[in-house]
């Protein structure tokens, strides 16, 4: 199970730390990483999240260069 932060300061991956009535529990298949950690796990490549971000770029430019002619 993963928490996926959409926004991060920085790129952890760490296990989630969770509480219940009050005990702490903590399990190494919860893991709390960013969406950027995420894209490369369940890819299984490096800087997948950076590369679709750079394509959805182009992608939108050639878009809007196209309505405009």
């Amino acid at each position: 199970m993963f928490f996926v932060e959409t926004i991060a300061r920085n790129s952890p991956n760490i296990a989630w730390k969770v509480s219940a009535d009050g005990e702490r529990l903590k399990k190494d298949r919860k893991r709390m990483l960013p969406k950027d950690k995420f894209y490369d796990i369940t890819i299984g490549k490096k800087d997948t999240f950076l590369k679709t971000c750079m394509v959805l770029t182009e992608l939108i430019d050639a878009i809007i260069d196209e309505n405009k002619k």
